[in-house]
This record gives structure tokens, sequence and C-alpha cells, in this order.
């Protein structure tokens, strides 16, 4: 997904991807605001690969 975030504006993921293959991950949590602010807020913490995926959701206004 961090690839995708760089990649060509059509092929970009979502929110609702995003949100979508958590939701996969982690059946039982699907639709946990609070688990998926944690998530996206330790993007930024994480690898440099999850730094960008993070500014890229930040910049797409995901959670807010």
């Amino acid at each position: 997904m961090a690839v995708r975030a760089r990649g060509r504006e059509n092929e970009r993921p979502t929110f609702a991807f995003f949100e979508m293959k958590l939701g996969e991950i982690y059946p039982t949590l699907r639709k946990d605001r609070e688990f998926l602010t944690t998530i996206i807020d330790t993007l930024k913490v994480e690898r440099e690969a999850y730094r960008s995926l993070h500014a890229y959701i930040a910049v797409h206004g995901w959670c807010t």
C-alpha cells in the first residue's frame, strides 16, 4: 500500500480500501475508529515507507 501511495494517481489507495484491508487482517476490529486512528498514528513513527504512507493519508484527510 505504501508503494501504491507513491504511484500513479488512479492506482493510489483510498480510505475505503485501507479500511477494508485492515478489516481483513483484524476482522474483530472492523469499523473501530480508535483502532484505525492508532494504526494511522503508528505509521508516522515506523519505517520510512510507512512514514510516506502516513504523509499520503494526512494529505487526503483520512480519519479527520
